[in-house]
């Protein structure tokens, strides 16, 4: 053994395995260290999960919201179509019935038919309500081409069983 001054930390080997010697100091020093890594660690650990918690809480919300507005643009985008299809069979419905249309929806076809009848005069019989067509270039009774529609209430002039309902629709003009 020798008695002269060593500088540590020694390193040797004991039994095959290889020992560190170190003043206490030294080890208080690593201790330190170690505790402010772990300490380090640790809280790099905590805020981490935070930052996650917080992520995730944002694509959660992010979702949502995605949806939700996805939801409100298709109703939104539903409610102009519908209006403008609305606005469409109106403006439809107003040029034909102008024209002097007979207009009926056709079960067989599944569509809505409006017949051009403005080579016609239109007349009713008074008794049955039964409806005739004559062509602009024959005689009817009574004899007023010139007239553009029915005189109001018309159709009270046909007896009660044989009396049409109208269905009267106001239109946007």
């Amino acid at each position: 053994m020798s008695f002269s001054q060593s500088r540590y930390p020694l390193q040797t080997v004991i039994d095959g395995d290889s020992v560190v010697i170190l003043t206490k100091a030294q080890a208080d020093t690593i201790n330190s260290i170690f505790d402010s890594q772990k300490s380090k660690i640790a809280k790099f650990k905590q805020e981490t999960k935070v930052k996650d918690s917080i992520i995730s809480l944002r694509d959660t919300m992010l979702i949502f919201y995605t949806s939700k507005y996805t939801e409100y643009r298709t109703i939104v985008e539903t409610k102009f179509i519908k209006e403008e299809i609305i606005d469409s069979v109106s403006e439809w419905l107003l040029a034909r019935a102008k024209e002097g249309a007979w207009i009926y929806y056709s079960y067989k076809d599944q569509e809505v038919v409006a017949v051009n009848l403005s080579d016609y005069i239109v007349r009713k019989d008074d008794f049955t309500g039964d409806i005739i067509f004559y062509k602009r270039t024959e005689e009817c009774p009574p004899n007023d081409k010139d007239e553009k529609e029915p005189s109001k209430d018309w159709q009270m002039d046909i007896a009660k069983p044989f009396r049409p309902k109208l269905n009267k629709i106001k239109l946007k003009l």
